[in-house]
């Protein structure tokens, strides 16, 4: 299961995003949002996929923000620093940003995802029905898992490809060379294994 920014861009598995494996949303959720998850209706949770970004690690309250900005974020004149500014005032075409940005402490939740970490956000069993609700929903079905996991595993494929193709050769060679031998070779073996399973049971039945 992997996370999605709102450019589409899959977190840590684009070359944009390789380097940002967590989802993050760095924008406030309205109250609508916000009363759902608090009443443990998932129904509006994904619209806050509209404003996620990839993110290096979960961050808190306070500090830095290391993310790949999207497209969204670097038009959007309420964003700065991959923080939003809930409070910006727009004056013609000059976007003033008053106040502190929006910030929480996060949790990571499946190694992709940044949840709110306090537990007067949500209530106490949010986390489980989110991660539930992420597991059923098309942005963390079983395909995208599979995408991400090859994109994660691409050096040993390389590798595995010319090592297989080099082996297959190699076992050829070998049929080729001493391929009447291992046959016979095994026609003994089978022989001589089924004569001392008739010798044991016939010992076994004499004595």
């Amino acid at each position: 299961m992997i996370g999605w920014d709102s450019d589409g861009n899959g977190c840590g598995f684009n070359q944009t995003t390789k380097s940002f494996p967590m989802l993050y949303w760095p924008a406030s959720p309205g109250v609508e949002v916000v009363t759902s998850l608090q009443k443990g209706d998932m129904s509006k949770l994904f619209a806050l996929f509209n404003s996620g970004v990839c993110v290096l690690k979960c961050p808190e309250a306070t500090g830095d923000v290391l993310c790949s900005p999207t497209v969204k974020m670097n038009a959007d004149p309420t964003y700065a620093n991959c923080q939003y500014y809930p409070l910006s005032v727009k004056t013609g075409a000059i976007t003033t940003r008053i106040g502190a940005p929006f910030r929480y402490n996060s949790v990571n939740v499946m190694n992709h995802f940044c949840l709110p970490n306090a537990t007067d956000y949500v209530n106490a069993d949010t986390l489980k029905q989110i991660k539930n609700a992420l597991f059923n929903n098309t942005v963390g079905d079983t395909v995208g898992e599979w995408v991400f996991s090859i994109a994660k595993a691409w050096p040993v494929i390389c590798v595995s490809i010319p090592v297989a193709v080099i082996l297959g050769y190699l076992y050829l060679f070998v049929i080729r060379a001493i391929g009447g031998f291992i046959i016979w070779l095994s026609f003994a073996v089978i022989v001589c294994t089924l004569a001392a399973v008739g010798l044991y049971a016939w010992f076994y039945l004499q004595y």
